[in-house]
């Protein structure tokens, strides 16, 4: 089944990843390893937390390599700790790479300035801490 992608979605790290249960996020990371039983992968996320990431039949996970970068937009699943839905790979432009550390510290920063950022976020949803 795959998963209807469109509208506004948060970006969001592992750590909060359970707070937006049902809902469509973005999540960047690196793909850490393969599973073979759901077409899907592992994703290390930008705060390192291991997340299941599911594609359904057309995934093309033959295609990504471990270390890679990518980016997936998809639906959490009701554990909090999987997301079904689609990926990208992720090239930054320029000479220099993407730093995770301070993409994480950017994505912790906008949902701690909640409703300014997100307005269509329920604001019992806001990381805080």
């Amino acid at each position: 089944m795959a998963v209807e992608i469109n509208g506004s979605r948060p970006r969001v790290t592992g750590k909060i990843l359970p707070d937006f249960k049902g809902q469509m996020v973005t999540l960047l990371g690196t793909v850490s390893d393969f599973d073979p039983n759901s077409r899907g992968l592992y994703l290390n996320t930008s705060d390192n937390v291991s997340v299941n990431i599911k594609f359904g039949s057309e995934a093309l996970i033959s295609e990504m390599t471990p270390n890679i970068m990518i980016e997936v937009t998809g639906q959490v699943d009701h554990s909090g700790s999987a997301m079904q839905g689609q990926c990208w790979n992720f090239v930054p432009s320029g000479e220099k790479a993407l730093d995770l550390n301070l993409y994480n510290l950017a994505v912790e920063k906008m949902h701690q300035l909640g409703a300014n950022i997100y307005p269509h976020i329920d604001q019992s949803q806001v990381f805080s801490e």
